[in-house]
């Protein structure tokens, strides 16, 4: 049956019809990301040029809806559920690289995610922990931000940073989060004078906060001059400059990819 059906829509993709269109598109997106891989294959074997391009080009649109709708999701998160940073990075790798650089991002988080986890220790104070951590983002993984805010959206990447270890400062503070919240530390933003910051919280006192563009080093801030944010505003300010340098490369396409998912991403960072 699920054959039937694979062959069925295949044969209207290059239909001119937008209502059929439309039905298509729907019931690929209902049948989810293994019909769009069985569509894929079979295209590749199309004999006629013409059909094939046809048929490619609204495979990948239908992608595009695709992972547009699950970004989109991830921004709802049920209640009382934790916005997962680490999915975030996949599906944006996934929006506006195609390919497997998702996969190689998953392996090296993964990798040294356990790494940190096993040096972690529940008997440890918040600034033992804290160190702990600190030293192996900073100094054994080398993580770090270039100096320059003006790079290329491809080293504002997730993928890049975890290959090369350096990355613009807007994905450095996105990857610090994502290991935080793997390792279950009670880091998390506040916002101070419109800057966010991690803050080591515990009882809903602030701590110590974390500056992750000077190794991690900590400090300290009047409690009264900041806002606790949750883990929602992190992917929000990372989206917000990643669309403002697609802009000034000229990349419209990856730009108008971001302002599908930037609504959504504003109300969860408010939330």
């Amino acid at each position: 049956m699920q054959t039937d059906l694979r062959y069925s829509l295949y044969a209207l993709l290059d239909d001119p019809d937008q209502v059929v269109v439309r039905s298509i598109t729907a019931e690929i997106l209902r049948q989810g990301p293994e019909m769009l891989s069985d569509l894929e294959e079979m295209v590749l074997h199309e004999a006629d040029p013409t059909v094939k391009e046809e048929v490619a080009h609204r495979l990948e649109e239908i992608y595009y809806e695709m992972v547009i709708h699950a970004m989109n999701e991830a921004a709802s998160p049920e209640e009382g559920e934790q916005f997962q940073l680490l999915d975030f990075a996949v599906l944006l790798t996934k929006l506006l690289y195609r390919g497997e650089d998702w996969r190689e991002l998953v392996n090296s988080f993964v990798g040294k995610s356990a790494d940190m986890v096993k040096e972690l220790s529940s008997g440890m104070t918040a600034m033992e922990s804290c160190g702990v951590f600190n030293h192996i983002f900073f100094h054994r993984f080398g993580f770090k931000a270039l100096p320059s805010d003006d790079l290329s959206p491809e080293y504002q990447m997730p993928a890049t940073i975890l290959n090369r270890a350096e990355g613009g400062k807007h994905v450095l503070m996105l990857l610090y989060f994502m290991f935080v919240q793997d390792c279950s530390l009670p880091i998390f933003p506040v916002e101070y004078r419109n800057t966010m910051i991690p803050a080591w919280i515990e009882d809903d006192k602030v701590l110590f906060c974390i500056n992750v563009f000077n190794k991690g080093e900590l400090f300290f801030l009047p409690e009264q001059e900041f806002v606790r944010r949750e883990y929602g505003l992190v992917p929000y300010a990372y989206l917000k400059e990643l669309h403002s340098l697609f802009l000034k490369e000229g990349d419209g396409m990856r730009a108008t990819l971001l302002e599908r998912i930037l609504p959504n991403y504003k109300t969860l960072a408010d939330s």
